[in-house]
């Protein structure tokens, strides 16, 4: 028998019957496909909606032993879109215990400050932010230090302008986003803009794998570096006639030169050999 998901105490049949709106945590229950919709149906809605925090808890109900192959991976794709949001929460989280460790760090000081205690180099606790991390996740200060740095890098609208907005919508992923990071490191921030929002590196934080988009962005970013360098990667089209050049080729025109195909079968003149252990020109 084949099985539908049903929405129960929701008041919304399908998801597009509704919306944005959400089923109540623990509403979705396996049920058999008469009188209910095709599981594969209401899946693919679900993995369309904006993620959420309701829309995650009716996913975690659904009971994945009565699904089918298909079905599972239409689950597995609404979820991938809500991980990426949830780690956006985590960011946003991770960012405001930095700032309000760091708030705390800095009153401390300053009332250090006023009652004439000399602080030599600066602040006490320069990290305060970092180490509450890392005692709250129970990971290495640089661990914690490198989870803040990725989060401000996600959130900064004039190097990465709309990357946010789609880590926040599950359209891309943070593996998609340390890709294009990676790609982009030595270059401005204007450079970086342009690069970030180009369509093909668009199309590929949201339809390809992480490794092509740091490709995608690695060619793009190369034109910016060394303009030289890129126009030699990439010529361009050939000559008239639609034939490249060919610089392996004596001829250059792709053609094989049949003297030198005669030299490399032996059939062509033989080469004077030098004494025993002098090496041929």
């Amino acid at each position: 028998m084949g099985w539908a998901l049903v929405v129960l105490g929701a008041g919304c049949p399908t998801p597009a019957a509704c919306p944005g709106a959400a089923p109540e945590p623990g509403a979705v229950e396996a049920a058999g496909t008469a009188g209910g919709c095709p599981v594969a149906g209401l899946l693919a809605e679900l993995a369309l909606m904006a993620p959420s925090a309701g829309l995650l808890a009716v996913l975690a109900s659904v009971p994945t032993d009565r699904l089918s192959g298909a079905e599972l991976v239409l689950l597995l794709r609404a979820l991938g879109r809500g991980q990426s949001w949830l780690g956006t929460v985590v960011e946003d989280t991770l960012l405001a215990v930095d700032a309000r460790a760091q708030a705390g760090a800095d009153a401390a000081t300053q009332e250090l400050i006023d009652h004439g205690v000399d602080l030599g180099r600066g602040a006490l606790l320069p990290d305060a932010g970092r180490e509450e991390i890392a005692l709250a996740l129970h990971v290495s200060p640089l661990s914690a230090q490198s989870k803040l740095m990725f989060a401000r890098d996600c959130r900064n609208p004039v190097r990465h302008p709309g990357l946010a907005g789609l880590l926040g919508t599950g359209r891309t992923s943070p593996a998609h986003a340390r890709a294009l990071f990676g790609a982009l490191d030595g270059l401005t921030d204007e450079q970086a803009a342009q690069v970030s929002t180009h369509p093909r590196v668009l199309r590929a934080l949201t339809h390809r794998v992480p490794w092509q988009v740091g490709t995608t962005a690695t060619a793009l970013a190369a034109a910016h570096r060394d303009p030289v360098d890129a126009a030699d990667a990439h010529p361009g089209p050939g000559p008239p006639g639609g034939r490249r050049r060919h610089p392996g080729r004596r001829d250059g025109r792709g053609r094989r030169d049949p003297a030198r195909h005669r030299r490399r079968r032996g059939d062509g003149p033989a080469q004077p050999r030098g004494p025993p252990g002098q090496a041929r020109r």
